[in-house]
């Protein structure tokens, strides 16, 4: 193999790697920005979490308040306090 033939082999070489480390590159950045946005998503979700637990605390808190308060409650206020949640 002549020495020009080796050299036009290893810019194809050349060529052809730096097109994939591109390639390889833009994915990267794709699953950065994607690995991001998940990570605000979770961090997103978590606090609602606790949010919505202390909602569902207050309704039930309310709830027992209700059907367990001196004397009872008729079955239409228990009606009017479910009717309410």
């Amino acid at each position: 193999m002549s020495l020009s033939a080796q050299l036009q082999q290893l810019r194809d070489q050349f060529h052809q790697k730096t097109t994939e480390q591109l390639d390889l590159k833009a994915k990267a950045d794709l699953m950065e920005r994607r690995l991001t946005a998940a990570s605000k998503l979770i961090a997103g979700l978590s606090s609602e979490r606790i949010r919505w637990t202390a909602d569902m605390q207050v309704a039930l808190l309310h709830q027992l308040t209700v059907t367990w308060s001196p004397g009872g409650s008729t079955l239409q206020e228990r009606k009017l306090c479910q009717s309410k949640q």
